[in-house]
């Protein structure tokens, strides 16, 4: 890594944090001598006043040895007391990245929220705003006043985004097609039909697929959770829970829905289906985010259940079924260029991590001309689908099989549903709206196993 890419560069913080009170301190504290060495006292003080509360901000000039950090926000109260956010250590890596000559490198947070990976900033002005002294000092309110003045008000700072979607959905051999998904301008879902249920008579494909109707009416202008004052990840979780209770069809079904609004992502995720957000570095593009999934146990799966009252009458008493209530949350911010993937676990059975990072990086394209999310989900889904036919194969859905002893390989013969979007720049300021969605398997018959 060439060292003359930091000179003359610094780390600027941009922060959230209304929890303050007049005479509170804001400060970043990490485990480098620029934050301290996690001493709040010697950290970096971040800067508010009464136009940009409750933005704070601070800068912090970058060493080449501290290129890699660990870091918290920590409040001071007037009274001295120190209160230091929840949540794990944040980590950052400031990595080079071509063609940028950034006067900044810019990280968003908020104060035990999420935080934005290090991004460079070109349009900030910054005259009389002096590096050399930075660390380990906190601006005047009238200085910051007048620089806050020069970077424009905090509502015009924030990044409003949209996706530019496409998704390809394959059925398996024999039977109707269990999975369902929706995708629009600021939200997606997708649902995974629990094929088992048809022994009993009870059609998965027409649940799956309700459920993906009510969930993408929920996110659509004008209904009361897209208003400014809910976020991403409440609008997801309200819409995933709407449909859980509005279906009126019988069935079993993962289900999972991820809402866009500003600058964050919320996905609310009940089952086993996937989601992953991708960012460009220099060289490829990286997974930076995903879920984690939730299991009962090896292959049972969360589930969204609704049982005709003669099956559901032979449940034991302590039968306790899944709740929309029960799903992940996962909370991130994302920027212009970011990748985010939807699928059902027809792909993630097939394919492993390193093959779909192959596929996306082949058809990334380039930061001004991305591939078109369309072909993306038609190539991922067409892999995973060739994989499922072959009786060799080698696939993650056998690896826990081995794993207990038994000896297992094919692939897995499955619906596979891929949804492909990209981050782009629109959208109205502050409010989480969305295009009619396209509807995918919208007649009835959808496909999971």
């Amino acid at each position: 890594m060439d060292s003359d890419l930091f000179d003359d560069k610094a780390i600027l913080f941009e922060v959230v944090c209304d929890c303050t009170s007049p005479g509170d301190e804001l400060i970043v504290a990490g485990n480098t001598d620029i934050l301290g060495n996690w001493q709040p006292s010697k950290g970096l003080q971040l800067s508010t006043c009464k136009k940009t509360f409750p933005m704070w901000r601070g800068r912090a000039k970058l060493h080449l040895s501290e290129l890699a950090f660990e870091w918290k926000l920590v409040c001071r109260r007037v009274n001295g007391d120190t209160e230091w956010e929840e949540g794990k250590n944040r980590r950052v890596s400031i990595q080079q990245m071509e063609s940028h000559e950034a006067e900044f490198w810019l990280i968003s947070a908020m104060f035990s929220g999420t935080h934005k990976y290090p991004v460079p900033w070109q349009s900030i002005a910054c005259e009389g705003y002096e590096l050399d002294n930075c660390a380990n000092t906190c601006m005047a309110y009238d200085e910051y006043s007048e620089f806050s003045a020069m970077c424009g008000p905090v509502s015009q700072m924030r990044k409003c985004f949209k996706f530019w979607s496409g998704a390809q959905q394959l059925q398996k051999a024999g039977g109707p097609c269990e999975d369902a998904y929706f995708h629009g301008d600021h939200a997606m879902g997708i649902a995974d039909g629990v094929e088992s249920m048809a022994k009993h008579g009870v059609d998965s494909a027409a649940y799956a697929a309700q459920l993906m109707q009510l969930a993408a009416a929920r996110t659509l202008p004008g209904d009361h959770v897209t208003t400014s004052e809910v976020t991403a990840l409440e609008c997801a979780v309200a819409a995933l829970s709407h449909a859980e209770q509005g279906a009126t069809a019988f069935g079993g079904s993962t289900a999972m829905v991820l809402a866009l609004k500003d600058e964050t992502i919320g996905v609310a995720n009940l089952g086993d289906s996937g989601f992953l957000l991708l960012r460009r570095t220099s060289t490829s593009m990286t997974i930076i985010e995903r879920s984690r999934g939730q299991q009962h146990g090896w292959n049972c799966p969360y589930q969204l259940i609704r049982l005709p009252p003669t099956l559901a009458a032979r449940l034991p008493p302590s039968f306790q079924p899944d709740s929309a209530m029960d799903c992940e949350r996962v909370e991130v911010l994302v920027d212009s260029g970011d990748l985010v993937l939807l699928f059902t676990d027809g792909l993630s059975d097939n394919l492993h991590e390193h093959e779909l990072l192959e596929i996306v990086n082949r058809l990334a394209g380039t930061p001004s001309e991305p591939g078109c999310p369309e072909v993306l989900a038609s190539e991922l889904a067409l892999a995973a689908h060739k994989r499922s036919l072959d009786p060799n194969a080698e696939v993650p859905f056998t690896l826990a099989p081995c794993k207990q002893g038994q000896e297992n390989l094919g692939g897995r013969q499955d619906d596979i549903t891929v949804v492909a979007a990209w981050i782009v720049s629109g959208g109205k300021d502050g409010v989480l709206h969305c295009s009619l969605p396209e509807l995918g398997s919208m007649d009835g018959r959808m496909d999971k196993v």
